[in-house]
């Protein structure tokens, strides 16, 4: 029973005419508010006064004067319908119930819409791979995208009309017509106005800005608790000890919300969600991550509508059921949002390692020694995938693990299977498809038919920005070759487009390096991340490879070692290899022999004897011999190094171009006699060259001699390496 529905019982009850129940009606709601019970003791009082006295009959001057106060009397209650109005809504349960969560689902609708439209679908559309099945005929959206304005309207309205429907006009009229207030009356009016804070804050979400919305909650909720301790302050009857209590639990409540803003600043940022989001939406397709979205949303807002419901409205009772089921429903919506969750890969534990002691050796002279391979440490992936391998972070780093292995065939093997499963987009692992071959325009260009036909695949199952087809390079050059006794070794193809030195290949395995550690650690999502081009194949059972559709260039090989070891350098050694346009290139066999460096001999001008015009320099890193045409020089080998056995002989030297040059070396006996000689031709351009001695076990002295008979030669580099039977 209303306190209208209350006076108009008093009335009845006082003419005889109220029926039993809604005298029972009326002792219930009299029981619970002190206004009512006041107003009906002053009717009661003003009753028996009249009752008690008697009326004259009026005079016609006193009878004109109570007309024109009656008629004064109906011009002032022409407000009267504004007062019925502005209370109907709050004394009316189902129009209460029925504002309060027309409103708040409006609102829950629009803000639904603005995170969709701004930050889901924009990502699907924008990247670079996404599954077909994943963005179904929802292209023109972002037609609906409602302006901020409607949506901040639209939190407003939440605001006016939960304050409204909470009984704020009923308060403000009490407090102008009523001496007292009752201090229930108000702490409802105060809780439902802490609970509207959640609601009519959902705007600021769309900033993801989560602290700011906290912070903005728990001012609010601060301002409805201090204005309600007012209210029961100045204008309730409640003792000055009951008021203490008020005021300590006021501070205590207030402390807590300052703390709870304090801990929001420690929320994640508009960054890191922005990340949160990619993951997101990498992990799921649209519908499946729209549906997880609103139901949270429902599962967050319809309990709160509900809780609101519950708590009775300004001297107005009703509607507790509706409360009640609609608290229940938002439950079942929350629950429906955790189990939708539930079905996407989020967390699942990805760690990457590095293992092994692998060296990646490029086939060409040291920089540091030119006696040894260029090697450099390379890592391993090894990748641990604790439940579903289907998110995005563990396909990246299976298919960086294969990237690091230089096996191509696992690489696309890997890239495949994540087209065929991906159920997001494919940020991160476009790249690797793009270091497959090259894009002109809306068409790729890659080298192999097994490229070919996995891009073909992953067209299938993908919508790929930008790229329609696939076709096979028209390129015609190809190299070939065979490492002796390596099958199954994986071989790379590194171009070196500028100078065409070690270092450029060297610089190119640091760069994917540093790409896969920022991968394994911090997982950038982002279309932007890109692995260079690699060409890769696996050497056959007899060593033999082959690269094909290669345009003319510059190259260096390179192999991987799990074990370590130190490969030396020999002239099967191929280098910088140049390629012309069309060329079918086959080298040599290459030959890998490991070792130690061995110890240089010096070319110290002392140690050698000159014959024609040789300058020995030494300022360079390199002390060198420069012979010019027709001259030589010779010099024995110290007996420190050698005094006979088994050794090879490297020798660094650099003929002019079509020059003519050779080492003669002779072994002498201790008596000097001459017991054997070698002869090695020293022709072409920056030459390594070896020669094997072996004296049958014999000692004596070595002697060696260059000759430079056309051209200019430079002697950089001598060094001698025992070798030991077995």
């Amino acid at each position: 029973m209303t306190c209208n529905e209350c006076f108009e019982a008093v009335s009845s009850a006082l003419d005889g005419e109220l029926e039993p129940n809604d005298q029972q009606a009326m002792d219930e709601h009299l029981e619970e508010c002190a206004d009512c019970r006041h107003l009906r003791s002053r009717m009661l009082a003003l009753s028996q006064d009249i009752k008690n006295q008697t009326f004259p009959h009026p005079t016609p001057d006193q009878l004109q004067t109570l007309t024109r106060q009656a008629l004064a009397g109906a011009q002032a209650s022409k407000f009267g319908w504004l007062r019925g109005w502005l209370r109907r809504p709050y004394e009316n349960w189902p129009l209460r119930v029925g504002l309060r969560f027309v409103t708040s689902g409006s609102l829950t609708v629009l803000v639904f819409l603005s995170l969709l439209l701004s930050y889901i679908l924009p990502a699907y559309q924008g990247a670079e791979a996404v599954p077909k099945s994943a963005l179904p005929q929802a292209v023109g959206w972002l037609e609906w995208l409602p302006s901020a304005e409607l949506v901040f309207l639209n939190a407003a309205l939440v605001l006016v009309f939960g304050l409204w429907t909470a009984g704020l006009p009923g308060l403000l009229l009490d407090l102008v017509s009523e001496s007292t207030l009752s201090v229930k009356d108000i702490v409802r009016l105060g809780i439902s106005s802490v609970l509207l804070a959640p609601l009519a804050g959902l705007p600021f979400l769309l900033g993801l800005e989560p602290s700011a919305y906290i912070v903005l909650g728990c001012l609010w909720a601060a301002f409805s608790l201090i204005v309600s301790y007012f209210f029961v302050a100045f204008k309730a009857e409640r003792s000055l000890p009951k008021l203490a209590l008020d005021f300590a639990l006021l501070a205590v409540v207030v402390g807590i919300l300052e703390a709870t803003a304090r801990w929001s600043q420690g929320l994640p940022g508009r960054q890191q969600l922005l990340t949160k989001i990619a993951a997101l939406v990498g992990s799921a397709d649209f519908a499946t991550l729209s549906q997880c979205i609103l139901w949270s949303l429902l599962g967050f807002t319809i309990p709160l509508v509900g809780l609101i419901c519950l708590v009775p409205s300004y001297r107005s009772q009703g509607g507790r059921t509706a409360g009640v089921i609609i608290f229940l429903l938002g439950l079942g919506c929350f629950g429906f949002s955790l189990s939708s969750w539930r079905t996407l890969p989020l967390g699942v534990p990805v760690r990457a390692e590095y293992v092994g002691a692998r060296e990646a050796f490029i086939l060409g002279s040291g920089q540091d020694d030119p006696w040894l391979l260029t090697h450099l440490p390379y890592p391993r992936l090894d990748v641990n995938v604790v439940g579903p391998s289907s998110s995005p972070k563990a396909a990246r780093l299976r298919i960086a693990s294969a990237y690091l292995d230089w096996n191509e065939k696992a690489l696309l093997e890997s890239l495949t299977q994540w087209a065929a499963n991906a159920p997001g987009v494919a940020w991160g692992l476009s790249s690797f498809t793009d270091n497959l071959g090259q894009r002109q325009q809306s068409t790729m260009v890659v080298p192999t038919q097994a490229r070919k036909q996995a891009v073909e695949t992953m067209l299938s199952e993908l919508r790929w920005r930008m790229l329609d087809e696939v076709v096979l390079s028209q390129e015609t050059g190809t190299l070939s070759g065979q490492l002796m006794g390596q099958a199954d070794v994986a071989i790379r193809l590194i171009e070196v487009p500028e100078s065409g030195s070690v270092q450029e290949a060297v610089d190119s395995l640091n760069f994917e390096q540093a790409l896969v550690e920022e991968l394994a650690e911090r997982d950038p999502l982002s279309p932007h991340f890109q692995f260079p081009s690699q060409r890769t194949t696996l050497t056959e059972m007899d060593g033999r490879f082959q690269f094909q559709h290669l345009s003319a260039g510059r190259y260096f090989l390179a192999i991987l070692k799990d074990e370590p070891v130190a490969l030396t350098l020999n002239p099967t050694i191929p280098g910088m290899i140049e390629l012309s346009d069309g060329q079918q290139l086959e080298l040599p066999p290459i030959q890998l022999t490991s070792g130690v460096a061995g110890q240089d001999i010096s070319l110290a001008e002392k140690d050698w004897q000159a014959e024609g015009v040789v300058d020995f320099s030494a300022n360079s890193d390199l002390t060198t011999a420069k012979l010019t045409p027709g001259s030589s020089i010779s010099g024995f080998v110290d007996s420190t190094l050698f005094s006979g056995g088994k050794a090879r002989l490297k020798i660094l030297a650099e003929p002019s171009e079509a020059g003519q040059a050779h080492l003669l070396v002779r072994f002498l006996a201790k008596n000097g006699r001459e017991l054997n000689t070698w002869r090695l031709p020293l022709s072409g351009l920056s030459v390594y060259n070896e020669l094997i001695i072996d004296t049958d076990g014999l000692l004596g002295y070595l002697q060696l001699s260059f000759v430079s008979q056309k051209g200019q030669l430079t002697v950089k580099k001598i060094k001698l390496e025992m070798l030991r039977d077995g």
